[in-house]
């Protein structure tokens, strides 16, 4: 079974089928995890495939590498990885609002293996900047990902700068942003973010954290 096959038959409602695509993909991710992974990013990026054919892959992607051996992805080469990163990152300026969160999911679960290592560390300045961005579905995105990233790893795994840059984001949408879902899902985040508060060195920002736990 190849890739779409196995999505088809993983979205079924035939336990067998499911069962099959299930071993199948099992066995892929042992003899060719990158490309597994590599076919599996495609799906998320490709706004022409079905929604839950999108969601399952990014659901893959996720697992595979959170909830799995981390080991497998470390062992591919960075261009894979990145070309990986890459793809999932597209979905979050999707038009479809359950690929976006779909994505930001599997960024965070990136993220949540890589940062620990110091790795990727890009990515958060890059989550900093699309916080801000004119299209409004990339910069709702960024801002459920900082609030995902902040629940799946401990602060102590960023820097001083890290920390005030997502947080300072974060204020500024609350602040000055007149879109009530993107205050919505800024409050969430922020209220993510309140564990971070003892390492802040913005007074002003420290202060609006701990005024939230009260």
């Amino acid at each position: 079974m190849n890739i779409d096959e196995i999505l088809l038959a993983v979205l079924s409602d035939n336990n067998t089928k499911i069962q099959e695509a299930e071993s199948c993909l099992r066995q892929i991710a042992k003899s060719d995890y990158g490309n597994m992974l590599c076919a599996l990013a495609e799906k998320i990026s490709d706004e022409n495939i079905s929604i839950d054919k999108r969601q399952l892959s990014a659901s893959i992607i996720r697992n595979s590498i959170r909830e799995g051996d981390s080991s497998n992805w470390f062992k591919l080469n960075t261009k894979i990885k990145d070309l990986i990163k890459t793809n999932v990152l597209s979905s979050l300026a999707s038009k479809h609002k359950e690929i976006r969160k779909s994505g930001s999911l599997a960024v965070a679960g990136i993220a949540s293996v890589e940062i620990p290592k110091n790795l990727w560390k890009d990515i958060i300045y890059t989550l900093i900047t699309t916080a801000n961005h004119t299209n409004i579905n990339f910069k709702i995105s960024s801002v459920i990902t900082i609030g995902y990233i902040a629940v799946e790893i401990a602060p102590n795994h960023f820097s001083v700068e890290e920390k005030n840059g997502m947080v300072n984001a974060i204020v500024t949408l609350i602040e000055n942003d007149k879109n009530s879902e993107v205050l919505n899902c800024a409050i969430e985040a922020i209220m993510n973010l309140i564990p971070y508060s003892r390492s802040i060195q913005d007074n002003y920002v420290k202060f609006y954290l701990f005024s939230l736990k009260f």
